[in-house]
């Protein structure tokens, strides 16, 4: 996959509808790593905050929360509401 279908994938992934359900969040939150991880560079510094929902996912399923909370949820779109300014600096940059 070239970097721009795979920026396009991970932009999907930062903006589009997150589950409540812990092992759905999970999944996406992994994904999203990954394609942090492939893109290396300036996309590095998405990574603060993906590791923080992955922690709050982690926590959740640790207990065997089958769902994440009000809260969690509250949080994570917090972060992923940093990501996605972050992700629009770096493609102004990039273009």
């Amino acid at each position: 996959m070239d970097e721009n279908l795979q920026v396009e994938r991970l932009d999907s992934l930062i903006r589009g509808t997150w589950s409540s359900r812990s092992i759905s969040a999970h999944n996406q939150i992994t994904d999203i790593r990954a394609l942090i991880g492939l893109l290396g560079g300036d996309f590095l510094s998405l990574d603060a905050d993906a590791v923080e929902i992955e922690t709050i996912v982690a926590i959740a399923m640790g207990v065997e929360d089958e769902f994440l909370t009000a809260t969690d949820m509250k949080l994570i779109g917090q972060h992923l509401e940093q990501m996605k300014a972050e992700l629009g600096e770096i493609r102004q940059v990039r273009t």
